[in-house]
């Protein structure tokens, strides 16, 4: 176990060191300016997210024109996955399971946290029903609450959320 450990942080490591050229991005850090992926690289709370986008090979699709809107796990949220889930999700033999879970956060165009309402249903890119639940300030997607909203990038808009959104079992 202490060996997976090892290869995780030197993976870690790898791609943070990729990222420091995406954070040199024109016009500065306004996340206007950003891509939901360099805004996931610039975020203290979305580090794991974008190394598993980096390790997917989805950097390029998420920095297109999108417009996308994603419900971004953060690193808390993946620090709840069952024991060793990330880790098996990294390894290059189960690349097709992480982005299958990766997309199952994000939905084409851009929904604001305003035009969510309860009971609300809306298809992610895998074609799986997200359902939206609200009750008082608590907005909440498949379970999982939206803890930050409405972050602005320039192809789409970012909600943090506090758990995995895990695609279904089928």
């Amino acid at each position: 176990m202490k060996t997976i450990k090892n290869l995780f942080s030197i993976i870690l490591l790898g791609v943070f060191s990729i990222a420091a050229n995406l954070n040199a991005a024109p016009g500065g850090n306004n996340s206007e300016t950003l891509t939901i992926v360099e805004h996931a690289n610039a975020s203290e709370e979305l580090k794991t997210l974008f190394a598993t986008i980096t390790v997917s090979d989805l950097t390029e699709i998420l920095q297109s024109d999108g417009p996308f809107t994603i419900f971004a796990p953060s690193d808390e949220a993946f620090s709840k996955l069952p024991e060793g889930m990330l880790l098996s999700l990294i390894n290059p033999d189960n690349k097709e399971e992480l982005i299958k879970l990766l997309a199952n956060h994000v939905i084409i165009g851009e929904i604001n946290s305003s035009d969510l309402t309860s009971g609300m249903i809306t298809k992610n890119v895998q074609g799986n029903s997200m359902k939206i639940d609200v009750s008082g300030d608590v907005v909440k997607i498949n379970g999982s609450r939206i803890m930050t909203s409405d972050i602005k990038a320039s192809n789409g808009i970012v909600h943090v959320v506090d758990q995995v959104i895990l695609p279904p079992l089928k």
